[in-house]
């Protein structure tokens, strides 16, 4: 686990929080050239993940499946 921590900041009014960084996943799968390498891809993830960020991974995450 790292020492970096990603802020959290609040998202509307519902109470919604989310990290301040987000990781756009879009040009790891060759949506903009040609694929990059998976497991260096998956363990960027995991790292981002890691430190807490958590925003828009999931809808990339589920596009890949």
């Amino acid at each position: 686990m790292s020492s970096l921590s990603i802020p959290r900041i609040k998202l509307g009014s519902q109470g919604l929080k989310i990290s301040r960084l987000g990781l756009g996943c879009m040009s790891m799968f060759g949506n903009y050239g040609p694929p990059k390498i998976e497991p260096e891809m998956i363990k960027l993830i995991c790292h981002a993940i890691d430190i807490g960020v958590k925003y828009n991974l999931k809808l990339y995450l589920k596009k890949r499946k």
